[in-house]
């Protein structure tokens, strides 16, 4: 018998929610318990069907309390060809739904869809 029991927590600064990393205990019937951790990518979690129309995701996003809203720079990250990345980001279920200025920077959205019970 081979069990995996995983649980993601966010590690670093309490600040950065974009490190993640999973916690992981195999248990057989042969061995003791055998634990360890792994960074992992959060897009793992994205499902397929977390594509939405435009106009649902701005009822969706009008709907939420402001206290929901999170903001993350990624100064690291450096995007040499937005179309191309556009491009490539469906491949991790991750969803372009608009692109706007602000503060004369491009500010983009996007939807994603993880399943229930996977709590971030």
């Amino acid at each position: 018998i081979l069990t995996l029991v995983g649980k993601a927590d966010t590690i670093g600064k309490a600040d950065d929610a974009t490190i993640r990393r999973c916690h992981v205990a195999v248990k057989n019937n042969q061995q003791p318990v055998w634990y360890f951790n792994d960074k992992i990518s959060l897009h793992v979690f994205f499902t397929e069907d977390g594509r939405m129309k435009r106009a649902n995701f701005l009822e969706t996003w009008r709907s939420l309390p402001d206290s929901n809203e999170i903001t993350r720079d990624f100064p690291g990250i450096v995007v040499s060809n937005v179309e191309a990345t556009l491009d490539r980001l469906p491949a991790s279920n991750t969803f372009f739904i608009a692109k706007r200025k602000h503060a004369n920077q491009d500010v983009f959205y996007f939807s994603v869809k993880i399943p229930r019970g996977i709590p971030f």
